[in-house]
């Protein structure tokens, strides 16, 4: 069965893409609901940031709020749909790493926030590993919890 193949599907395996349909309905759903939950956390820590206090120090790329491990564990949420749903037939890996960046660099008010936030980055992506491979690679929450963060 597998000689019978041409020689890059022999050599190299296959992604295969969701649907439209089923990339309709994931957009339409879980997907939406998790940006909703990211768009009201979001507002919450853009107002801590907005208006730090005085003595605070500068900016680290992890904020003391309460709301920042519900943002991170949202921002992996959004990045393992949009991965898994692949929407195009090429550069979804790179849409979703921009993605990914965009929502978080918008939480911060400030340019030298966004500056610092852009060059500090989540552990995953911090690694210099694969992390769309981890995400297609993994279940939802074991990629959430355990690969994402860590």
């Amino acid at each position: 069965l597998i000689l019978g193949l041409p020689a890059t599907y022999r050599v190299l395996s296959m992604m295969y893409h969701s649907s439209p349909l089923a990339i309709d309905i994931m957009q339409q759903t879980v997907f939406k609901d998790e940006l909703d939950r990211y768009y009201s956390i979001r507002e919450e820590l853009w107002s801590h940031l907005a208006c730090p206090a005085p003595e605070a120090v500068v900016l680290n790329f992890v904020v003391a709020h309460r709301a920042w491990r519900a943002l991170m564990r949202c921002l992996a949420t959004i990045y393992w749909y949009f991965l898994n749903m692949m929407p195009y037939e090429r550069g979804t890996s790179t849409t979703g790493v921009l993605l990914h960046h965009s929502l978080l660099m918008a939480v911060f008010p400030a340019k030298m926030q966004q500056s610092i936030a852009l060059v500090r980055c989540v552990p995953i992506f911090e690694k210099q590993a694969y992390p769309d491979w981890e995400a297609l690679g993994n279940p939802l929450e074991e990629f959430v919890s355990e690969v994402y963060d860590t």
